[in-house]
């Protein structure tokens, strides 16, 4: 029996929703570590088009402008991305094996030792595309991108062990797993997702729960969203903060500032230090101090007033511009 050698790699197909991108990024990749794995993740290519539709379960066309010549394709709806994770070993495989697909290739004994690497394998594809997603979210400020408070997503495809050189496949799992409009994403914004992959950034604690508040406006929950935003702004307030003292707090002082009234903060802005014109543009008192006393009457009296739809986008306006300045100010 011919054996050649492979760069054992494990692939996995996932499913994705909102991810809406322009043509030019049609077969573009991100390559990363996490969690000291290496990852590298696919777009599918552009399809073939006929009757002004798409060829293609993995990716769709969603916009296009009419050339003389045919269809002149602008944007395209991914459904699926691939993903291989580097196993990071060398090993020997029969070379009919890519040929016909099947555990039935191998013994018994090397049959359960690839089970156990592609079951490894497989949730640590899963945590590494839930972080590419909230990177994705992050960087790109869209972030209906698979969102995890309107759907849970499935993923029923089986993972396969590969060659990472040539992505071909050559053993199966035994297991499946059962399972707006938006502008697309540009060039631009591929590269600052993976400038932050590869440097291995995540977003800040605020960062994440205005993300988490996005989630909850699409389904309508107002007053999770008000919490979401509420803890956003504290968390950067008090990280700047602790900045803005002159030295180094000790552990009693820093509780101090902690458990000041964030109203009070708030108010006393400008006489704080905050005095720059780039403060003063970006702290909407009136709003900002809407969403902490809202976030307090539900949360400490219990009480749900309605909110409007339209003053939740007066909140989220005035928060980006808030965190916004923030991120900038902590960068320093």
């Amino acid at each position: 029996m011919n054996k050649v050698s492979v760069n054992l790699g494990t692939w996995k197909r996932c499913n994705i929703e909102g991810l809406n991108i322009a043509a030019s990024l049609c077969g573009e990749k991100h390559e990363f570590v996490f969690n000291k794995q290496k990852f590298i993740l696919y777009i599918p290519k552009k399809p073939k088009i006929k009757n002004e539709r798409s060829i293609s379960d993995d990716i769709s066309l969603s916009s296009w402008r009419n050339h003389k010549t045919g269809i002149y394709p602008l944007s395209y709806d991914v459904h699926k991305v691939n993903i291989f994770l580097d196993n990071e070993k060398v090993i020997e495989v029969p070379d009919k094996c890519f040929n016909h697909i099947s555990s039935n290739n191998f013994t018994k004994r090397e049959q359960q030792r690839y089970e156990k690497i592609i079951n490894i394998a497989e949730e640590s594809i899963l945590e590494a595309f839930e972080y590419w997603k909230l990177i994705m979210r992050w960087k790109t400020g869209i972030f209906n991108i698979s969102p995890p408070f309107e759907s849970n997503m499935h993923h029923s495809w089986s993972a396969y062990l590969t060659d990472l050189k040539t992505r071909k496949r050559f053993y199966p799992a035994t297991t499946t797993i059962t399972i707006y409009d938006r502008p697309p994403i540009t060039k631009r914004q591929w590269n600052k997702v993976e400038r932050s992959l590869i440097n291995g950034k995540s977003p800040d604690i605020w960062d994440k729960f205005y993300i988490e508040a996005h989630h909850r406006k699409r389904v309508n929950d107002f007053h999770g969203c008000i919490i979401s935003l509420a803890i956003a702004v504290e968390s950067s307030i008090r990280s700047l903060m602790v900045r803005h003292l002159r030295s180094n707090p000790n552990n009693e002082f820093e509780k101090m500032v902690n458990r000041v009234n964030l109203t009070q903060i708030i108010n006393k802005w400008v006489k704080l230090g905050f005095n720059t014109n780039s403060w003063k543009q970006s702290l909407d008192t009136k709003n900002i101090n809407y969403i902490i006393e809202t976030r307090n009457t539900i949360m400490h009296r219990g009480l749900y007033n309605e909110i409007e739809d339209s003053k939740m986008s007066e909140c989220f306006s005035a928060v980006r511009m808030f965190l916004d300045q923030t991120n900038k100010e902590l960068a320093k």
